[in-house]
């Protein structure tokens, strides 16, 4: 405080005694002097004349407290507000706060929330004024996290087919952590998941990334897994010289089986849905099935069949006399797998062995016939 002295007199001044009130004393005429603390305090100023007059003046003064700024807060995402926790005080009296958020923006009031448009770091200055205009003020620097923008990329596929899942996500700085959740009960930590369905449907898939300060952003989009076809046929064994009949029972979930292939396994081929085959030879054959789809998923199946040769039947024998066992030999053949026999034996009897004996009781021509 810088205090005037309008003493007037009409003899010279030769000494002025001031006594600020708490102490501390001064000689100069018009004395600068700072308070350390605030209070109500009596100032006297003593004047003496040359001719020893000496007279005083008495006045009061208060000194106002000051403000003391402080404030606290946690650096934040952004797109979260930050939370300014004023901690100011201020012995008595009322005190108004001015901030300053160091993006060209201002606020006013005790405690404060503020959003950033941009990630960064931002001084930000808290202003107190009294009421009786003291102030005081405190600038600190914050730091507003950049947040991860989650993305990825999907490429619908067919089941049992890996699906085509690409991380998109972007940070201006600062490195991120995944979190996938598949849709099917299943997760993954990775930045691409490889990840095969074994159901056909539709999925919906969610990301989660967060940053290195803890940031997150989250999407979900939805992925179809197509159906693919089941495939199956069925046939009866015939015997060669036989059309071979494949009945097909491919099924599909959803969609439909838009065509079929057929590898005979002779070197044919058939693209019907259901083929028939005269084969040029008795033997085994592989025989596949190739199904697609009209989402172009494929299955396929192979199943052996067996186009199965005819018997060559002969036999022979010795006429013998009535009563004498005549001994029938088997002479039938075939290129693979095994027969049965039957034999009827011109006399009303007949027999499924091989090569069997018999007895005839009368004399005669007996028709006898062997069917394998």
């Amino acid at each position: 405080i810088l205090f005037i002295n309008t003493t007037s007199t009409f003899e010279d001044i030769t000494a002025y005694l001031w006594s600020f009130g708490n102490g501390n004393l001064s000689t100069q005429r018009d004395p600068l002097y700072l308070y350390p603390t605030f209070g109500t305090f009596e100032v006297t100023l003593q004047a003496t004349t040359f001719g020893q007059c000496i007279n005083t003046a008495t006045d009061t003064v208060v000194i106002h407290p000051l403000p003391a700024t402080a404030f606290t807060f946690d650096n934040v995402c952004l797109y979260d507000p930050l939370q300014l926790e004023n901690l100011s005080t201020i012995p008595f009296g009322t005190v108004s706060y001015n901030w300053s958020f160091g993006d060209s923006t201002t606020g006013a009031g005790e405690d404060i929330a503020h959003f950033y448009n941009l990630p960064g770091n931002y001084f930000v200055n808290l202003l107190a004024t009294s009421g009786e205009g003291c102030t005081d003020d405190t600038t600190l620097g914050v730091e507003i996290f950049p947040v991860p923008e989650a993305n990825f990329v999907l490429t619908d596929v067919c089941r049992d087919t890996m699906a085509g899942i690409t991380n998109t996500t972007t940070i201006s700085s600062g490195t991120n952590s995944y979190t996938w959740n598949l849709g099917d009960g299943s997760s993954s930590a990775d930045v691409d998941p490889n990840y095969t369905y074994s159901q056909d449907g539709d999925f919906d898939i969610s990301l989660l990334a967060v940053s290195d300060e803890g940031c997150r952003d989250s999407i979900s989009k939805e992925i179809t897994i197509f159906a693919i076809p089941e495939v199956d046929f069925s046939f009866e064994a015939v015997c060669f010289g036989i059309p071979t009949e494949l009945e097909n029972g491919t099924t599909i979930n959803t969609g439909f089986v838009a065509s079929y292939q057929w590898n005979l396994g002779d070197q044919s081929f058939s693209f019907d849905e259901d083929a028939s085959h005269l084969y040029a030879a008795a033997g085994p054959y592989s025989v596949n099935l190739l199904a697609t789809s009209n989402f172009g998923c494929a299955s396929d199946t192979t199943i052996a069949l067996r186009v199965n040769p005819f018997p060559e039947v002969a036999f022979s024998f010795d006429n013998e006399c009535v009563g004498n066992p005549v001994q029938f030999r088997n002479n039938s053949e075939i290129d693979f797998g095994t027969m049965t026999y039957d034999w009827e034996l011109g006399n009303d009897s007949s027999s499924v062995q091989s090569s069997p004996v018999q007895s005839y009781i009368f004399h005669g021509f007996y028709p006898v016939q062997l069917t394998a």
